[in-house]
């Protein structure tokens, strides 16, 4: 083999790539810390946001999205976030282009216009 042909060869060799590896993916949470709700203005002050949080993480993790529609407060309550006993989230899937978070406080088996109107009975839209 001539001598330049030799030195090309050298550069044209391939050697099998060996892929980097990913660094561990970062932990999702909803909260910095535990966080408990005790009152209905703690519950309209924060929870909005986190609801945000979670359902952008619907977006982006399916196993997420499912455990989250089909039991939100207990999937919050794995993520450090208690609500009081008396409020209930729900999600609207059907008929919006995206999904959204219901939270209601009270007993929703006895909503009515008066139990609204007492401050019984409340809800909130994320």
């Amino acid at each position: 083999m001539l001598p330049g042909l030799r030195a090309l060869s050298k550069w044209t060799q391939v050697t099998p790539h060996k892929p980097t590896p990913k660094p561990p993916a970062k932990e999702f949470r909803l909260v910095k810390q535990e966080t408990h709700f005790n009152t209905s203005d703690q519950v309209k002050r924060f929870l909005p946001d986190i609801l945000g949080r979670a359902l952008a993480r619907c977006w982006i993790d399916r196993g997420f999205m499912t455990e989250f529609l089909q039991d939100p407060k207990g999937v919050l309550a794995s993520y450090a976030v208690f609500l009081p006993e008396n409020v209930t989230i729900e999600i609207e899937t059907v008929a919006v282009p995206r999904h959204h978070a219901i939270t209601k406080r009270g007993n929703p088996s006895i909503a009515t216009a008066q139990n609204a109107s007492q401050g019984n009975f409340e809800t909130a839209r994320t």
